[in-house]
C-alpha cells in the first residue's frame, strides 16, 4: 500500500486515492447514432459524380491560358457592372445563379471569349484606344474557331447563346455596327430554335438579350432585332399618372410606366431594399421597345419628350453613371421651349445637360418662373417627373450650380 502526505495533497487527490478500485459502475452504453452506409450505396454515390466537368477542349485547352490573365478578368467583371449596368447595385438577382466562373469550368470557347472582351472593353471604354491588341485578336480567333466547331455539332444551348451576346457586345463597343448586327440575327436564329424569346423570359439570359438589342438600336437608330418581346408586356391602361396636357396617350402610357419605376427605385435607394429584376427587365422591354416604335413630327412637343423619354431610360437601364446621355437630343431637335410648362421644361433642360447641351440662361429663366432658389427644392420639382436620386443627384447638383 502506497503512502502519501496529506499535508502536501489536496482533499479532492485523497479521495482519488482511497476509492481506487471500489464503487465501479457498468460501462454506459453508446448512444450515439451511428450512420450505416452500405458498400453499394457507396459506390452508387460516388458514380454519380462525373469524372471530368466540361469538354474535352476544356480540359486540354484551360492550361494553355496564362493564370495572370485572370486578374484582367477580374478587373473587367468589376467595371463592367458598373459602365454597363447602373443599376445592379439596387437590383436583387437570385444569388443562385451560375457565376461566369461557373460557365468558364464548362466551356473553353467561353473563356477565350471572355478574356477578348476584357481587353476589348479595357481598351475602349477604359483607356480610350480603338486598335485590337495582338493578345484580344489571339483569343478571338480561339474562341470564334471553337464557337463555329460547336455550331458544327447544332449547339444551343445557354453557353451559346452567351457567347454570342459577348460577340455582339465586342463588335457594339468597337463601334462595328455591321458585325453587331450580323452576331444579333445569329443569335436570334438560335433563339428561334430554342422556342422564340419567351422561352427565355423569367432568365437573366431574357435581360441581356433584349438590353443588347435596345442599346445598339438606341445608339446608331437602327432597327431592333427583338421587338416581337414586347408581345410579352401590353400597355398598361390603368396605371397611368397625372397627364402631362396635350401628350399624346401612348407616350403617356410609357410615361407612366417610368414614373412608377423611379419611384420604386428611388424608395429602394432610401430604404436600402432591392429591386425585383422582373420588374426592371419588363420595364425595360415594354417601355423602351415602345419608344423605338413611336414616330412623331420633328417640330412636335410630343417628339421632344419621346427623345427626352429614350434618352433617360438609356442612362437608367443602358449606361453607367459615369457615362453621358446618348446624344439623341440636341437642342435644334426639341420645339420652341417657351410652348412648354415651365416645371416640364425644367426637367427637358436637365436631360439636355446630362446629354451635354447646357442651356444655362434658359435654365436661369426657367429656375426663376418656377420659383426655385435652392437645389434640394429644384430636385423636388424634378423628382414630380422621372428622376432616380442615385444616379442624378451628383450630375444634377452640379448642372444647378453652374447655371
Amino acid at each position: 500500500m502506497a503512502f502519501i502526505l496529506v499535508s502536501e495533497t489536496s482533499p479532492r487527490s485523497l479521495r482519488s486515492h482511497v476509492m481506487q478500485g471500489k464503487n465501479r459502475a457498468r460501462p454506459r452504453p453508446d448512444r450515439r447514432r451511428r450512420l450505416e452506409i452500405s458498400i453499394e450505396a457507396l459506390k452508387t454515390a460516388y458514380n454519380t459524380i462525373p469524372p471530368r466537368l466540361g469538354s474535352e477542349l476544356s480540359c486540354t485547352e484551360l492550361a494553355a491560358v496564362d493564370p495572370r490573365l485572370f486578374g484582367r478578368l477580374m478587373e473587367f467583371t468589376s467595371l463592367s457592372v458598373r459602365v454597363l449596368f447602373p443599376l445592379a447595385v439596387l437590383t436583387d438577382f437570385p444569388v443562385h445563379e451560375a457565376t461566369w466562373l461557373d460557365y468558364l469550368r464548362q466551356d473553353t470557347a467561353l473563356l477565350h471569349l471572355m478574356l477578348f472582351a476584357a481587353d476589348v472593353f479595357i481598351e475602349t471604354a477604359v483607356e480610350k484606344t480603338c486598335v485590337m491588341s495582338n493578345r484580344a485578336r489571339r483569343h478571338f480567333i480561339s474562341g470564334v474557331s471553337l464557337v463555329r466547331q460547336q455550331l458544327k455539332n447544332q449547339e444551343v444551348s445557354d453557353l451559346m447563346v452567351r457567347k454570342v451576346l459577348i460577340l455582339a457586345l465586342c463588335a457594339h463597343l468597337m463601334g462595328d455596327v455591321a458585325t453587331a448586327q450580323h452576331h444579333l440575327r445569329g443569335l436570334h436564329c438560335i433563339i428561334d430554335l430554342r422556342g422564340g424569346i419567351s422561352s427565355f423570359q423569367r432568365q437573366k439570359l431574357f435581360f441581356e438579350t433584349v438590353r443588347s438589342d435596345i442599346a445598339l438600336a438606341v445608339q446608331y437608330n437602327c432597327e431592333p432585332m427583338f421587338s416581337e418581346a414586347l408581345e410579352l408586356y401590353p400597355s398598361d391602361e390603368t396605371n397611368i399618372t397625372e397627364p402631362i396636357y396635350g401628350l399624346d396617350q401612348q407616350l403617356h402610357i410609357v410615361w407612366s410606366s417610368m414614373h412608377h419605376f423611379c419611384a420604386i427605385a428611388n424608395l429602394a435607394g432610401e430604404n436600402k431594399t432591392r429591386i425585383s429584376p422582373v420588374l426592371l427587365q419588363e420595364t425595360m422591354t415594354s417601355v423602351m421597345y415602345r419608344l423605338l416604335k413611336m414616330r412623331f413630327a420633328a417640330d412636335s412637343r410630343d417628339e421632344a419628350v419621346r427623345l427626352a423619354l429614350l434618352s433617360f431610360t438609356s442612362h437608367v437601364f443602358l449606361q453607367g453613371q459615369d457615362s453621358l446621355f446618348p446624344p439623341l437630343i440636341a437642342p435644334k431637335r426639341f420645339p420652341c421651349l417657351k410652348d412648354i410648362q415651365p416645371d416640364l421644361r425644367l426637367w427637358l433642360l436637365f436631360i439636355e445637360g446630362f446629354a451635354g447641351s447646357e442651356r444655362r440662361t434658359c435654365l436661369q429663366a426657367t429656375l426663376g418662373e418656377c420659383g426655385l432658389s435652392t437645389w434640394r427644392e429644384t430636385r423636388e420639382v424634378l423628382k414630380r417627373f422621372l428622376w432616380i436620386d442615385i444616379l442624378y443627384e451628383r450630375r444634377g447638383k452640379l448642372i444647378f450650380s453652374t447655371k
